[in-house]
């Protein structure tokens, strides 16, 4: 469904021949990033557009946060590998 698929995908951001040879690696990773917000905000649900955080939020979770947000960048060219989240 939608609500599960990153940007590149549902938002055109990579071209169709591109998103043949999609990198699911950095799809992955993407996801990764809204378990961190469900884990932030205690919700088990995923966001239909990526949220903003309080500045309360933001001040109790500012590792989380950034975390986060590399995760979930629109280009997933520039999302973290899998051994950078360590």
């Amino acid at each position: 469904t939608r609500r599960f698929n990153v940007p590149e995908i549902f938002e055109k951001v990579l071209s169709p021949k591109k998103i043949n040879n999609l990198d699911y690696f950095k799809s992955d990773i993407y996801q990764v990033g809204l378990i961190i917000w469900n884990l932030i905000m205690n919700k088990n649900e995923t966001p239909l557009k990526l949220p903003s955080f309080t500045p309360e939020i933001i001040e109790r979770f500012p590792e989380s946060i950034s975390l986060f947000n590399k995760c979930t960048e629109k280009m997933p060219s520039l999302r973290p590998n899998a051994d950078q989240l360590c």
